[in-house]
């Protein structure tokens, strides 16, 4: 290994130059961008598994090893740091992405923007091997230099993993490059694009279910090409997802639109620099060649569709399907995840993701709702907190006055409140027998609790159901006295000037639940869905991984549980169920060899199960998330180590930013 270590440190040394070369691009940009990339593909020919120094720099292998090896991009770090200096604060909607490797190239590419009346943000990914004057880009715009290497898809994927999709809602990407394509960048491929037309009002809509608009000549089943299969498959495997059968439209062209979650979730997928070859003309093969099927497929797993220019004209003449949802997006967030197995999680097969992380360990450590400003940019309306031990808010729970006043300084921030009575149940139980013997010790230990929360529910940015302040209250079916609880709660609250309160039962889908009869508990306005990882029936993940000898856990996939969780709401047909979706569920932390884990979880299938309860729970208007940052059950919708801000992309993708304050959106999404 000591080998490796010491290519490895030079390739970061030559990535090191051509960053440095980068802050001048004038001064041997490329050259040293190419050395870099001449290291880079000298240290992954040598990173291959022992046996196996055949494996290409895409197999899963590989990419299994890189993983262990700690290995990360060279780019992508000082990307990122450009990235924010440029480009601080709330950005306008739209992302324009220009990949040249010649001056003329980029030349005709800054001519056709200068039609594009629609604010946005510039940046230019450089290729060449001298250097692009990149002088006269105009403000709001960035230049970064990278190897010859990967065609237009590299910059992409490096792109993804720095954040620069992160803060704008479209992409609009040029390649100007002469490497990928017979004929150079003319004026007639950029033809349009000065102003945003009608039939590219959904992709600015939130909800909407266009991903892209591409060229209709790229158009084509990516698995008729056979040296390409392999590499989508194995590529889809990272996550892992299985490649469809079907035929799948591939996300590219000269010129292309497309939402920028699209490319946002790329990070699931773990590509870097390390997964391409050296460009030596190939026509496929090759994992710049795979990578538009690739998120072609993701696209269809997230619920949505990529059209061509004709397409995408005669969709905005039909009645538009897609709403501007204002549906609230409420994450659970739970107490303090048990760190020390958090940490010391392992994977159980190739390429799994443990220890589930989040981003900064130590700031999520310091505050279990940390980047709670960053989830109010991206829709979610507000954090449920779960007390516990039947408490409030305000006396038990120790990041409760941080939570207080973020909610009185932030005008649109929102708090719900979940109250998990179980220990009050229990001490009735133990001090009072059946709690229908004695309903007047239940009451008063109720309203004592109850008095805690008045203060949040008084708040007008308090969770809202139906337009009425809420409450979800934990274990209601464990209660027999909770119709007597529920009218003295809502008395109370009368008292307090807090009118019509609504009370919300919680159900894990166990039969016992939800009555027969379809009817809600007394005293119950509805009932919140949350589904339960442990709960799963339906078939394994046979054939998708291969989990280590010692593993007797049980193993379910991501897309078949969000299906049966979607069909499992709507089957429940009652008038008022406020769903939930989830991250994922992964218990290895706790029984590494024991455990459940719904294999597969991602931002796409996960936009794909938000959008789709949203649109069904629009008239309640509330949506919740489990979770927040449950980084014990590998859960966490929060910025991690793995996924970056991807599922929070779906939220935002889904529900759109809470405010336009400061953000610019053409006038054809409105």
């Amino acid at each position: 290994m000591r080998g490796l270590d010491r290519l490895e440190q030079a390739a970061r040394r030559a990535a090191s130059k051509a960053r440095a070369a980068a802050r001048d691009p004038r001064r041997l940009a490329g050259r040293a961008a190419s050395v870099a990339g001449d290291r880079l593909t000298e240290y992954g020919e040598r990173l291959s598994p022992a046996g196996s120094s055949a494996a290409p720099p895409w197999a899963l292998s590989s990419f299994v090893e890189r993983l262990d090896n700690r290995t990360r991009s060279i780019h992508a770090g000082y990307w990122h740091r450009r990235l924010t200096e440029v480009f601080p604060g709330r950005r306008p909607a739209l992302l324009v992405v220009v990949h040249a490797d010649s001056q003329d190239g980029l030349d005709v590419a800054l001519a056709g923007l200068r039609e594009l009346e629609t604010p946005h943000d510039l940046i230019v990914t450089d290729a060449s091997e001298d250097g692009i004057d990149t002088s006269g880009l105009p403000t709001s715009s960035l230049a970064l230099s990278i190897m010859d290497q990967g065609r237009d898809q590299l910059p992409l994927v490096v792109l993804a993993l720095a954040g620069a999709f992160d803060s704008h809602d479209v992409v609009l990407k040029i390649n100007a490059s002469s490497r990928t394509h017979p004929e150079p960048l003319s004026p007639r491929d950029l033809a349009g694009i000065g102003e945003v037309s009608p039939m590219l009002r959904d992709l600015f809509t939130p909800g909407g279910d266009v991903a892209a608009i591409v060229p209709r000549e790229v158009l084509f089943d990516p698995f008729d090409a056979d040296a390409d299969l392999p590499i989508v498959q194995e590529t889809l495997l990272r996550i892992p997802l299985v490649a469809p059968g079907a035929s799948v439209r591939r996300v590219e062209g000269r010129v292309q639109w497309a939402r920028s979650f699209l490319f946002q979730g790329l990070r699931a997928l773990g590509v870097s620099e390390w997964d391409f070859d050296i460009e030596a003309d190939q026509t496929q093969g090759t994992m710049a060649h795979a990578l538009p099927s690739v998120i072609g497929v993701l696209a269809a797993e997230a619920g949505l569709r990529v059209l061509t220019p004709e397409e995408a004209e005669a969709a905005s003449e039909a009645p538009s399907g897609a709403v501007a949802s204002r549906a609230q997006v409420f994450p659970l967030v739970v107490g303090e995840p048990e760190w020390n197995s958090v940490v010391r999680a392992g994977p159980v097969y190739a390429g799994h993701r443990q220890p589930f992380l989040p981003a900064d360990l130590e700031d999520a450590i310091a505050s279990p709702v940390d980047g709670r400003d960053h989830a109010h940019r991206t829709g979610i309306a507000g954090f449920l907190y779960r007390t516990t031990d039947g408490r409030p808010l305000g006396r038990r729970w120790a990041p409760s006055d941080a939570a207080w006043e973020h909610l009185r300084s932030t005008s649109s921030a929102g708090l719900g409140l979940f109250w998990d009575n179980e220990s009050h149940r229990v001490e009735l139980a133990r001090e009072h027998g059946e709690l229908d013997d004695e309903p007047a010790a239940g009451l008063t230990d109720a309203l004592e609790a109850f008095e805690g929360f008045l203060p949040f529910l008084s708040d007008e940015r308090c969770m809202r159901y139906r337009g009425r302040p809420a409450l979800v209250v934990g274990t209601v079916h464990r209660l027999a006295s909770f119709p007597q609880v529920a009218r003295a709660l809502r008395e109370r609250a009368a008292e307090a000037g807090i009118v019509d309160l609504a009370l919300l039962a919680v159900s894990d889908g166990r039969p016992s639940e939800v009555v027969p009869d379809r009817r809600l508990p007394d005293g119950i306005d509805a009932v919140v869905r949350i589904p339960n990882g442990k709960r799963i029936t339906g078939p394994s993940t046979e054939g998708v991984v291969r989990p280590h000898t010692k593993f007797e856990g049980h193993l379910r996939y991501y897309p078949q549980f969000a299906d049966q969780e979607i069909a499992a709401v709507e089957a429940l047909r009652l008038p008022d169920v406020v769903p939930a979706a989830t991250a994922g569920f992964d218990d290895s932390s706790q029984s590494r060899w024991h455990p459940q884990i719904v294999v597969g979880a991602n931002p796409y299938t996960f936009r794909r199960w938000l959008a789709r309860l949203v649109s069904r729970n629009a008239p309640a208007g509330l949506v919740v998330v489990d979770s927040w940052n449950d980084w014990t059950r590998a859960s966490a919708i929060a910025e991690s180590g793995a996924y970056g801000t991807a599922f929070l992309g779906a939220v935002r993708d889904v529900v759109g930013r809470r405010t336009n304050e400061d953000t610019d959106t053409p006038s054809a999404a409105k």
